[in-house]
Order: C-alpha cells, then structure tokens, then sequence
C-alpha cells in the first residue's frame, strides 16, 4: 500500500513543483512582499524556491512567489535542537529588498540545509 505522503510527493516531483532532493515543506509567512501571511509552502526546484498558497490539507494552492535562490542575500536558518522544540525551525532572508521570515517549519532540517546549499 502506497503511503499518502509518497503519492503526493510523487505528484509534486513529477510536475516540477520541487525536485528529488524533496525539499518541500509547510511554514508560517509572518509577512510577504504582497501583505500575505500564514500558511504556506516553500519548494525547491533546482536553484528556484517558490511559495505557495496552501489550503493546509496536502494541496498546494495558488503559485505567489519565486526566487532565484542564487540572489537572495543574509539568509538566516535556525535549525538547533531547542528551537524546533519550543517553534519551529525559522528561516529568513532577503531577497529584492525585502525581508521573508518563516517559522513554524518543524521537522525541516534537510529541507533547509537545501536552501542553504543553493544560497551560498
């Protein structure tokens, strides 16, 4: 029998929405360069992240960002033991003037060395 987050991650590979290295996972936007916030997925494809919308039942929503990674600069992960245990693991960075900070991202460690490996 086929695990439910297999089958979706399956998906998301398949249709470009991140790549094998299966860096794709739920996070909290405290504030997007639009005004969003809340909710949302952050994928890697290649050295492209994108966000999206979610509707937090395993589906990704609408596409509202993407960046090149190689042009992102003071990118900040905090992935220590405490942090994922009292919030989440954060990650911020600037990109085109702005600052996007997310939290809430548990469980994310691999997901965010991902990151860090194509911003640096």
């Amino acid at each position: 029998m086929q695990n439910k987050n297999e089958k979706y991650m399956r998906e998301y590979i398949a249709t470009g929405v991140c790549d094998k290295r299966r860096a794709i996972f739920n996070a909290t936007a405290a504030k997007l360069p639009n005004g969003e916030f809340g909710m949302c997925v952050l994928a890697v494809n290649g050295d492209t992240l994108s966000i999206y919308d979610t509707n937090m039942k395993e589906r990704i929503g609408e596409h509202l960002y993407t960046i090149p990674l190689n042009e992102v600069s003071d990118v900040r992960i905090n992935d220590n033991f405490f942090s994922e245990l009292i919030k989440g693991y954060t990650l911020r960075f600037v990109y085109n003037g702005f600052t996007y900070t997310f939290k809430n991202a548990f469980a994310q460690k691999n997901a965010l060395a991902v990151i860090k490996s194509e911003t640096n």
